[in-house]
């Protein structure tokens, strides 16, 4: 049980990490009013 739930914990986390990088870039966006800022690039 202890492995699939460490994987699982490691997967969510990329998720999560994925979504709040994703969100930041997409809000940084909206703010800024450019939709080719050199910055959403990294």
């Amino acid at each position: 049980m202890a492995k699939p739930l460490s994987k699982g914990g490691i997967l969510v986390k990329k998720v999560l990490i994925a979504g709040a990088v994703g969100t930041a870039v997409l809000f940084g966006t909206l703010s800024s009013g450019i939709p080719g800022l050199p910055a959403a690039d990294a």
